[in-house]
């Protein structure tokens, strides 16, 4: 939900004389070099694989990772691993003469250390920051960012940021020895492939503030260093103030004009990828790492947007305001009641849409023609572009049931596995609301031609957090139980006959002048998916890709809750979530301060005690809280509890019916009626 891929191309220089053998390593915590292995030897510590390196031919540096040291004969790029430890071998060298030996620093681009600052200095070279740790008593790393030198006493843990550049103190000792020679054992030469880390797309951790430095004897230390920017978790549309809101609308018009967004689109209208992406129990991944691509390319596209979120659209909230307004004041449409519609150029300016927009034509729906979606052509800059986007007519459709929090709760904690969970979230809400909002958004190829798609999937990836929290998170899985357990991962098939599991290559690929390529190899787009994870179980959770969700309302509340009553929770209050093994960010919970929210949980808390005094679990009494609801908008508000349409259902492959529709079906028929005593007096 939206970052730029975390990527470090950490660089060691040459060191300004000739040292010994008997070399020592610099270590990198929760750091991986991906590539270029040469062997691999088991050790329990991870001190251990210096010497293995240093007694290998032509190893260099390592990576250690979960008992295993991966010998590497190069340094590729330098990606986040949790739990892993990276070490670079010292350079050795001929014998030398007793002369003066100084340090060089070891270069770590676009990572921040957290180690004890102790000073800080102006420089608007980060070279320079090397000599400044160096003249400075107790120095041993720091980090350059925004023209401040950071001098610390210790390296501490490894976090991204980018543009920063953090160096460490590397000292050699003089000798006028030889150094003894190596025994080199040829290794097995069976190159082991590192597991592919989790990159860091969205918020990165805050670097930690800079005390008042002491003055050192060369440096005079600065008071007061700029702070360093931090990503905030990922909001809601509703939640951005004005200029956020305008940074957001502009990256979408930029991208476009460039032919960014456009590739975004050819992804998803690859056919195979396409096929592999809905209808499957990898759904909720594909598109997380499809978002993950997505946010980082825009934030590529200049400083004020670097550090910009891919905001959700919270429907749950504006369902819940629509539906808690007298009805002299209720808005009826989806465009009267979400502003993020507005905020995308709605759906009521423009004319009749006759063009083709990648291959396809919506002569029955208006283009658009106001911003951001005024800047979309299948080929940029284009003559013939119509510069409008086709949508359906959002002002006239109602808000549908499946937006409220009934119905997204049952989909989201009504099964007690991924694949269960995870078919729930495809039909309702994410498959109901492509269909409801119909033009370009109800078809199974190019849907992404409008950016309304990238924060309607924002909202199916929160909701897949939530499931994840309340079902995986305290289970505290293992990588290898994060593979198997059906709770965190569930493989099937797909229609393109193969078969997919947790370790499965992630196929996202797109046509270019007539060849299907991997997404990672396209010259345009390629560099914002490099570096995230090519095998589906890592996708599992938000928190080690680098980013969390700011949850606030009744979103907030399932998230806290987990679907037992709020009443039985003492209330909601704003909570930050506990971080667990391998994690340094947690999303963040708001309190319920809205009152039609407050009147949502009194009527649900209301509905829970009666089925409680009727012998009902918890659960079943959600689904009749679910019943009522949709009864409610079915009799009492706009609009009508409705089924795919059958050319939805044809484009989209489906066969089946909505689940709220058929559950309204089983209601009315008496298949499955209501089951609260006196149900009426409570609505």
């Amino acid at each position: 939900m939206v970052s730029k891929a975390f990527q470090v191309a950490a660089t060691v220089l040459a060191l300004a004389v000739d040292i010994v053998s008997g070399q020592t390593c610099s270590e990198f915590r929760n750091v991986d070099f991906d590539g270029y292995d040469i062997s691999t030897t088991n050790r329990a510590n991870p001190t251990e694989c210096c010497a293995d390196c240093e007694i290998t031919p032509n190893c260099k540096l390592y990576n250690w990772f979960d008992g295993v040291c991966y010998l590497k004969s190069a340094q590729g790029s330098s990606i986040l691993l949790p739990g892993a430890v990276s070490g670079i071998l010292g350079m050795a060298s001929a014998p030398t003469t007793s002369k003066p030996i100084h340090s060089t620093c070891s270069i770590l681009p676009d990572v921040d250390l957290d180690g004890g600052d102790i000073g800080a200095t102006y420089q608007s070279d980060p070279a320079n920051c090397c000599a400044d740790c160096k003249s400075t008593l107790g120095c041993k790393a720091y980090n350059w960012f925004d023209g401040v030198c950071y001098l610390k006493n210790a390296r501490g843990n490894s976090y991204p940021l980018p543009g920063a550049v953090s160096g460490l103190i590397a000292t050699a000792q003089p000798t006028t020895l030889p150094p003894p020679p190596a025994s080199t054992p040829k290794p097995t030469p069976t190159p082991t492939t590192v597991p592919i880390p989790v990159p860091t797309p969205k918020p990165t951790p805050a670097p930690t503030p800079v005390p008042t430095p002491n003055p050192t004897p060369k440096l005079t230390p600065v008071p007061t260093p700029a702070p360093k920017p931090t990503l905030v978790p990922t909001p809601s549309w509703d939640a951005l103030t004005a200029a956020e809101k305008e940074t957001f609308v502009s990256a979408i018009e930029i991208a476009m004009d460039r032919g960014l967004y456009q590739k975004f689109v050819l992804i998803h209208q690859e056919q195979m990828g396409n096929r592999e992406a809905h209808g499957t129990c990898v759904f909720l991944f594909w598109h997380r790492k499809y978002l993950l691509g997505f946010e980082n390319m825009l934030r590529s596209l200049g400083d004020q947007y670097k550090c910009l979120t891919l905001p959700y659209w919270d429907y749950v909230q504006n369902y819940a305001t629509m539906q808690n307004t007298p009805q002299a004041q209720r808005c009826t449409s989806i465009e009267t009641c979400s502003a993020i519609v507005t905020g995308l150029g709605g759906s009521t300016r423009g004319s009749v849409s006759r063009g083709s927009i990648f291959g396809y034509t919506f002569p029955s729906n208006r283009c658009v023609n106001q911003r951001p979606v005024n800047h979309m052509c299948t080929t940029p800059g284009s003559a013939s572009c119509p510069k409008c986007t086709p949508r359906g007519n959002w002002a006239n459709t109602a808000m549908i049931s499946d937006m409220g929090i009934a119905s997204v709760r049952q989909s989201v904690l009504g099964g007690s596995d991924i694949l269960t969970v995870s078919r729930n979230i495809e039909n309702s809400p994410h498959n109901i609301l492509h269909n409801t909002l119909n033009g370009p958004m109800a078809n199974a190829q190019i849907s992404p031609v409008d950016p309304i798609f990238f924060m309607h999937h924002n909202t199916i990836d929160l909701l897949h957090t939530i499931y994840y929290h309340c079902k995986v998170e305290s289970l505290n899985l293992s990588d290898l139980q994060q593979q198997n357990d059906l709770r965190s991962f569930q493989g099937c098939s797909t229609s393109n006959g193969e078969t997919v599991g947790p370790t499965s290559s992630l196929r996202m690929r797109l046509v270019v002048s007539g060849q299907t390529i991997e997404v990672a190899n396209d010259p345009l787009i390629g560099s914002f998916f490099k570096d995230l994870p090519t095998q589906y179980y890592k996708l599992t959770d938000a928190r080690q890709l680098g980013y969390s969700f700011d949850i606030k309302g009744l979103l907030g509340d399932m998230y806290t809750t987990c679907g037992s009553s709020s009443s039985s929770t003492g209330g909601i209050e704003s909570v930050q979530e506990v971080s667990h093994a391998n994690v340094t960010i947690d999303h963040v919970v708001e309190p319920v301060v809205l009152a039609e929210n407050q009147n949502v949980l009194a009527f649900e808390d209301a509905v829970l005690t009666q089925a409680d005094s009727q012998g009902l679990t918890t659960d079943e009494a959600y689904l009749e809280v679910q019943k009522m609801n949709l009864l409610l908008q079915e009799n009492c508000m706009p609009g009508s509890v409705a089924d795919f349409t059958p050319e939805f259902k044809a484009e989209w492959h489906i066969t089946g019916s909505s689940k709220s529709f058929a559950l309204l079906q089983d209601i009315k028929s008496g298949t499955n009626p209501v089951r609260i005593e006196h149900w009426q007096d409570i609505c």
